[in-house]
């Protein structure tokens, strides 16, 4: 949608799976990603510093271990410019059910 739009964009995946799937959309829908199979663990790895604008993270932080978030946290703000933006779609703690993925609160 972002590219769709005008917007640079570059996905990241560990999984060459969903990056071809990914790939496979933007030939449909005619629009131009950057994409990039890696670890979000290692973005020092992979990006410059400062390099993007907004980090928009889609249901992985919720399912990464506890000593991986900080790391996590660490290489989103290497990678975001100064005044940057982090969005995240994670499960909520107001989430009725018990099962699956570590739930969130906004604190």
């Amino acid at each position: 949608m972002l590219a769709m739009n005008g917007y640079d964009v570059t996905g990241i995946d560990l999984a060459e799976a969903a990056i071809s799937s990914a790939k496979a959309k933007t030939i449909e829908s005619q629009v131009k990603v950057n994409f990039v199979i890696g670890n979000m663990l290692h973005m020092d790895r992979l990006f410059m510093a400062g390099e993007f604008d907004v980090v928009i993270d889609s249901g992985l932080f919720h399912a990464m271990m506890d000593e991986e978030r900080a790391v996590f946290a660490r290489q989103v703000w290497r990678v975001l410019k100064t005044g940057g933006k982090y969005f995240m779609l994670c499960f909520s703690d107001k989430e009725l059910s018990e099962d699956g993925p570590i739930k969130l609160s906004k604190t």
